[in-house]
């Protein structure tokens, strides 16, 4: 059953998608995909995911959002994913190279420069098992990329892991680090950076069935330590593939959307809007204006300048129904008014 069940996560065959945009105007709406933000060039980036579940990549472009004009336009092909069973989760911009990292189920680990546009197959000594369902978030401070957790993804008997690796671009290896705790084993949680504290903040995913621990984690590289945070308040339960961005401005995290899940194919979504303020550790349920409709398995990304935060796709009307959210979405932090475009 256990087989059974870790299979039909990436490789059940459902109902056919809802019609998507398919112009050249705007990305197809889409899930398993990511929003990054580039620093440099202040624009968000979006690579490609699925248009429904199975085991099938079959969005391979890059688009590039402007927030000013709110125009998309396609600036090329996601060659992480070589071939449409390849997959690649949770890209990060790393800002020393000036490069999107990105590691995928076949265990590669590539790197694109927007500027040229280019893809580089970096191929590390040492590495990471394969994997997907993987989370990542680029240390600042320290200059690497740290990954946790997912599952190997190439084979149903495949374990879940609760493993830390990070990543120097610079010597282009990976390392595998051994805290003395890890958080419990996970997928397609939510990582994010907190720049204020320098450490990577870590919450939600899930199991094979729903995950029972609902504790927000940090990691300091510099100490080689994952902590429990001590809590107050916050969501009843640990969400499957929420989405969530760390806003330095108000040394928040910003927790939007995921799924509860009934059942290993079962699960309803929400449009809930949380912070977790470390300043007193106290999670608030925010008053917004105009949000979009329960989801999961969407992206997000912070636009730092603007104080807005910008959502793309994701799945509605109850997990593994293979319905898309439309449009491009962006909330204002100060006053949580969302806007749709």
């Amino acid at each position: 059953m256990r087989i059974a069940i870790l299979y039909c996560l990436i490789n059940c065959i459902t109902i056919p998608a809802l019609a998507q945009r398919v112009d050249d105007k705007a990305p197809k709406s889409m899930m398993y995909h990511s929003l990054v933000y580039h620093n440099k060039a202040e624009k968000a980036l979006l690579f490609g995911g699925v248009s429904k579940h199975g085991w099938i990549s079959d969005i391979s472009e890059v688009w590039q959002y402007d927030l000013q004009t709110q125009n998309w336009s396609k600036i090329g092909k996601y060659e992480a994913i070589s071939d449409s069973s390849v997959h690649a989760q949770s890209p990060v911009y790393d800002k020393e190279s000036n490069r999107i990292i990105v590691f995928t189920s076949r265990g590669e680990t590539w790197a694109f420069h927007l500027e040229n546009r280019s893809w580089d197959n970096r191929r590390p000594k040492n590495s990471p098992p394969p994997r997907c369902g993987h989370s990542m978030a680029y240390d600042t401070e320290s200059d690497r990329i740290i990954l946790f957790g997912g599952f190997g993804c190439s084979s149903i008997d495949d374990p879940i892991f609760n493993d830390t690796w990070i990543y120097d671009y610079n010597t282009n290896s990976w390392d595998q680090m051994k805290p003395n705790k890890n958080p419990p084993t996970r997928m397609y949680a939510s990582m994010a950076y907190n720049s204020i504290e320098d450490n990577i903040v870590l919450w939600g995913g899930r199991l094979i069935e729903a995950l029972d621990d609902n504790s927000l984690w940090k990691y300091d590289l510099n100490k080689n330590e994952w902590t429990q945070i001590s809590l107050s308040g916050g969501p009843a339960h640990a969400y499957a593939y929420p989405s969530m961005i760390y806003n330095p401005k108000r040394n928040r995290i910003v927790l939007f959307g995921g799924g509860k899940l009934e059942s290993a194919f079962k699960g309803k979504q929400n449009n809930e809007l949380w912070t977790f303020d470390f300043n007193d550790s106290k999670w608030q349920l925010a008053i917004t204006h105009g949000a979009p409709t329960p989801v999961s398995l969407h992206s997000m990304t912070l636009i730092p300048d603007e104080n807005e935060m910008i959502l793309f796709g994701g799945e509605i009307e109850g997990m593994y129904s293979n319905k898309m959210l439309q449009g491009t979405w962006v909330l204002d932090l100060e006053n949580h008014q969302w806007q749709n475009y």
